[in-house]
Formats: structure tokens, C-alpha cells, sequence
């Protein structure tokens, strides 16, 4: 869950890529549990802290900056969808030039960078 939702109760678009980038790192690690060894109470001030989670070790190191990218305590440092999208692909054609996969047509999938956050009250 993202800072400023643990904090706030604050969702948007930036918390996604926040859960975007855990979601990368249970990927990487194989499953792995995120932030395991922290307890509940210690993960605001773990995170407050500037601390995030470790690469895992079957991760390359171009995924993982994606992952700290994701987890910027400034939800306004983070990147759009957009931009992570377009890191895999050149990390994608990178790593296999002669792999053929379906090319996305430029605008033509719903944009959400125009829309804000919004606050959900503790029900």
C-alpha cells in the first residue's frame, strides 16, 4: 500500500503504481511476501524512513529502478503507466531484438494521467 494511503487513506492513479511496483517485486522474488520481516506497526516509519524493499535476486537491475521509481514517497515523482510501459518495452527489445510480441497503436488505450487523486474516509 502506498505512503501517503497508509497515511491518509489517500487512492489515486500514483497509489496504483505504487501497488504496480509490489506487484513487480512479487513477480522478481518468486512469490515472495512484501516487507515479511517488518511488523505492521514498524512499516509507516520503515517507509517513512526512505527505506524500501531489496532486489530481488532474479531481478535485473533496470526492473528494480522501475520498482524504486514506483515507490517515490512523492506520489508526483512517480511514473505514469505511460512511461513505465514504454521502459518494459525498450527493456523488452533490449533483451530479445528478434522476439515478436504485439505492438501497441500509440493513443489508443484510455489516458488516466488528466485525472486526480481522491480521498476514501475510514469506514
Amino acid at each position: 500500500m502506498a505512503i501517503e494511503s497508509l497515511k491518509s487513506f489517500e487512492y489515486s492513479f500514483k497509489t496504483d503504481v505504487w501497488s504496480f511496483g509490489i506487484t513487480l517485486y512479487e513477480l522478481f522474488s518468486l512469490g515472495e511476501v512484501p516487507y515479511s520481516t517488518i511488523d505492521n506497526q514498524q512499516l509507516l516509519d520503515f517507509l517513512d524512513n526512505g527505506q524500501r524493499l531489496p532486489r530481488p535476486i532474479h531481478c535485473p537491475q533496470e526492473i528494480y529502478d522501475i520498482m524504486k521509481d514506483c515507490w517515490q514517497t512523492n506520489p508526483l515523482l512517480r511514473p505514469s503507466f505511460s512511461d513505465i510501459c514504454e521502459r518494459l518495452r525498450e527493456i523488452l527489445e533490449a533483451a530479445a531484438p528478434d522476439y515478436g510480441y504485439l505492438v501497441a497503436i500509440p493513443n489508443t488505450y484510455h489516458s488516466t494521467d488528466s485525472i486526480s487523486a481522491f480521498r476514501i474516509d475510514n469506514v
